[in-house]
């Protein structure tokens, strides 16, 4: 799929920006409910109106049962994403708009800290000071409520909120990597509301009995904020990086202040303005420039697309690497002076214990890609006619057609090539031996 004009892009990201903005403004006018409940018919529409859009489209995308991510996994990303709406609906009867806007989105600051602390990730140094600027301003926020109101109730609720959304990122992105955007919120959104439901049946909460107007805003919290404006941010992730996208949720917050005070007649402490300046500049800081750290260079890797007759080589990454279990094809690291044909000429030896001569490596594709922890840049080359590998060394893979890839799951940055693969696959058999332009023979730098 091609690039959509720029006009196109910034008209559907305003149309997001606006649209999660009001989020808070249809919480409030729909506070005649309990703020369980309001989760609920906010992640119940939204799976119910995204749900003609899953089936006119499900055939076209192959199960990935048992080949993939457990369903446990999207039992956690749902739980995970009931919580954060449940903790955060419930801070705006306690505290405003503003606070609790700005604090329900410090999760990518949240996001970072654990992975700082747990997975060992490092940061830059503009994250670190972002992430302490973030806790500042929280801080600055909490300190005024309790001035204001005798207890912090409605900022804690907020950050606890913010924690259990920093949770459903961390594991969207194991669910999310190898499905497309309605094979993921589907089920994702489907198992919030069940676990919303269960937690007002629970709790005791009324489901029906309020005025038409609780209803409509009940009904807009689905449409608006939850499928026109987060789809929005997700369907931009197919054309725009990750940071560009993210920096978007400091738009939000800002935006929803200014909706609460024009259709709310909420005010603005100094207080307020001081810690929305500081978390709002740690966020800045975090997600454009917390995970760049010390600005290096690619991690350069060698990739063998290879095939015997119809079928294409495919392994599991083993336990203790990066992205481990995800299926992947043979390759590796550059070493230094190495060129990409020589680096893979010996992953495949010895990986496969293949003899492949640097002749036989046809140039197919150059991919660079951004994880949160590291950028890749991939150099792929195809062979035909691929011996089998060495029964001796045991290694985990298996021979596929084309057809049945989309039922493993692969790491993000071989989304491209696995749909370049496909179209040629699906094309004129003349076109499955042509390769894109540049040939990756110079040394690495």
């Amino acid at each position: 799929m091609s690039k959509p004009r720029t006009s196109t892009l910034l008209l559907i990201l305003a149309v997001g920006m606006v649209s999660v903005s009001f989020g808070a403004i249809l919480v409030r006018w729909a506070q005649e409910a309990p703020s369980l409940t309001i989760a609920l018919y906010r992640m119940a529409w939204a799976w119910v109106l995204i749900s003609p859009f899953y089936w006119s489209g499900a055939g076209r995308e192959s199960s990935q049962e048992g080949k993939s991510e457990s369903s446990w996994w999207f039992l956690a990303a749902g739980a995970a994403l009931a919580l954060h709406f449940a903790f955060w609906i419930g801070s705006l009867r306690f505290t405003t708009v503003a606070v609790s806007t700005l604090l329900g989105n410090t999760a990518p600051v949240m996001v970072a800290a654990m992975a700082f602390v747990f997975l060992k990730e490092r940061l830059s140094a503009r994250g670190l000071l972002g992430i302490g600027l973030a806790v500042a301003g929280a801080t600055t926020l909490v300190w005024q409520d309790l001035g204001l109101v005798g207890n912090p109730r409605g900022p804690l609720l907020a950050l606890a909120g913010a924690a259990m959304l920093a949770l459903y990122l961390v594991v969207g992105r194991r669910v999310r990597r190898g499905r497309s955007l309605l094979h993921y919120v589907f089920p994702v959104y489907g198992c919030a509301a069940l676990c919303l439901l269960l937690m007002t049946a629970v709790a005791g909460e009324p489901l029906r009995g309020f005025q038409t107007s609780t209803h409509l805003s009940l009904f807009l919290l689905g449409l608006v904020p939850q499928c026109l404006g987060h789809t929005s941010y997700n369907w931009a992730l197919r054309y725009l990086s990750a940071t560009v996208v993210s920096s978007l949720v400091l738009a939000e917050p800002i935006l929803a202040t200014v909706w609460a005070w024009l259709l709310l007649s909420e005010g603005l402490t100094g207080m307020t303005l001081v810690g929305g300046v500081l978390v709002g500049g740690g966020l800045l800081l975090v997600v454009r420039w917390g995970d760049r750290a010390d600005s290096k260079d690619p991690v350069e890797i060698a990739a063998g697309l290879l095939f015997r007759g119809e079928r294409l080589w495919i392994q599991r990454r083993p336990p203790g690497k990066h992205l481990a279990g995800y299926w992947e094809f043979p390759g590796g690291k550059l070493e230094p002076g190495e060129s990409p044909v020589q680096a893979l000429c010996r992953e495949l030896r010895e990986e496969l214990g293949l003899t492949i001569s640097p002749d036989s490596l046809e140039p197919f594709d150059v991919v660079e890609h951004s994880y949160p922890d590291r950028q890749v840049r991939i150099y792929f080359f195809r062979c035909s006619d691929a011996a089998d590998p060495d029964p001796e060394l045991e290694v985990d893979g298996t021979w596929e057609r084309i057809s049945g890839l989309p039922e493993f799951t692969f790491p993000e940055a071989n989304r491209a090539v696995l749909d370049r693969l496909k179209a040629l696959a699906e094309g004129p058999p003349s076109e499955s031996a042509e390769g894109p332009g540049r040939p990756p023979d110079k040394p690495a730098s």
